[in-house]
């Protein structure tokens, strides 16, 4: 018997300790005596109950188990030869807003037509052959711009697809009418993301809006339909060191109205750092775990969905690196993430081009920190973007939140 190299130790108040598994999920509180006992000791002192009870609860391993390799299977597994295929689908290069930060800024609008709609279906169904389920995702710029493509395609593949579709997208809801809000139930979109960056002041700055009668209050009143409608809706609040107060005003706001909602979620993301170069307007571990907090202060998630969001025990990476993992462009190519728009995989009518650019992000390469890190479980080698030098972020965002989330995971009359 031996120790599992994925236990996660927290010194707690009043000499307790915290003992979180990331390769399993568990999670246990030991007095400091306790965990001398059993994690400082010769192993070889525990009596055999002792051995049964950390083995039962994870926190020690048979001698022969591997847990290293077992992760790096499965990883291996997902990335070549996934259970879910995921294709995020560009209908539209164009947008109704003129966000400050979109990393979008600057490429021409273009929007699909049925001829590449027609090819994509294909390209999809053929990709799909044997999977019992696969991920669509509808983006854009703003999607609902295409709405008539999105349902043309999405039409085209429930009827000839047999297993499972799950339809999300990413909108900024400013078309989310009741008609379009019931038309995306109708085609079986059950789940979309609206970003929001602020009070009414703040988001109607950074949207800047082609037409100037599309306002916060306008977002505001779309999410309700949404959710009345019965679409789940996440909202992405982007914040920056200038809008912590606007976005704290927000989130405060999001409680009040749906926090009862069980089809409403939201959570923080710092803007700059991620997607956009770190500067000035950076912020760190404090800023984002103040607003992880405030959700659940306001009651919009409770700490075991934080944590479970944040620190969940992952089979993979994501679908950049997957071998059936697609970022289609509304002129039919295909490429592996929205960061990186240069150089193609191929095309949704010829197909997947296994050249160099694939394989630099089909890649099963994994860095020695990597390997050797307690979180790789959750954490599944990062962003492959952040990797290659394309983003400015590497590790999984909530990294240096892990020991704070896990202390937010213990009841209080525990803690010490």
């Amino acid at each position: 018997m031996k120790q599992s190299i994925y236990n996660r130790v927290v010194n707690l108040d009043n000499n307790n300790v915290a003992v979180y598994n990331t390769l399993t999920g568990a999670l246990s509180v030991f007095e400091q005596d306790e965990y001398k006992h059993y994690f400082e000791n010769d192993i070889s002192k525990l009596t055999s109950d002792e051995l049964e009870c950390m083995k039962r609860n994870t926190f020690f391993v048979s001698d022969d188990t591997d847990e290293l390799a077992s992760v790096l299977f499965k990883r291996q597994k997902q990335i070549l030869t996934p259970t879910i295929p995921t294709y995020r689908v560009l209908v539209t290069t164009a947008c109704n807003a003129r966000c400050s930060y979109c990393f979008e800024k600057g490429i021409e609008f273009v929007s699909m037509d049925k001829r590449v709609a027609d090819a994509v279906i294909e390209f999809i169904l053929k990709e799909s052959q044997g999977c019992p389920k696969i991920k669509v995702q509808w983006f854009g710029g703003e999607p609902m711009l295409n709405l008539d493509i999105i349902g043309y395609i999405t039409e085209g593949l429930n009827d000839r697809f047999d297993g499972d579709i799950m339809y999300s997208m990413i909108t900024n809801g400013s078309l989310l009418t009741i008609s379009n809000a019931r038309e995306l139930v109708r085609l079986g979109i059950k789940k979309i993301q609206i970003t929001l960056d602020g009070d009414k002041a703040v988001y109607e700055e950074r949207k800047s809006y082609v037409d100037k009668n599309i306002t916060f209050e306008t977002i505001w009143f779309n999410i309700g339909v949404a959710l009345a409608e019965g679409l789940s809706v996440v909202v992405r609040v982007n914040y920056d060191k200038s809008t912590m107060t606007s976005a704290t005003h927000l989130i405060n706001s999001l409680g009040r109205c749906f926090s009862n909602n069980e089809k409403f979620s939201c959570y923080p993301f710092p803007i700059y750092g991620t997607y956009n170069s770190r500067s000035q307007l950076s912020t760190g571990k404090e800023q984002l775990l103040f607003f992880q907090k405030l959700l659940v202060k306001v009651g919009i998630i409770d700490a075991n969905q934080l944590f479970r969001s944040s620190l969940g025990v992952k089979d993979g990476p994501c679908m950049a690196y997957s071998s059936k993992g697609f970022f289609i462009s509304p002129t039919g190519e295909l490429f592996k993430c929205s960061i990186d728009m240069k150089d193609n995989v191929g095309n949704v009518f010829d197909g997947v081009r296994y050249n160099k650019k694939f394989f630099e992000w089909c890649n099963l390469d994994l860095s020695e920190a990597c390997r050797s890190c307690d979180l790789l479980p959750v954490c599944q080698g990062g962003c492959r973007a952040g990797a290659l030098g394309k983003l400015p972020v590497t590790c999984m965002r909530d990294k240096d939140l892990v020991d704070d989330l896990i202390k937010l995971m213990i009841p209080s009359d525990i803690k010490g």
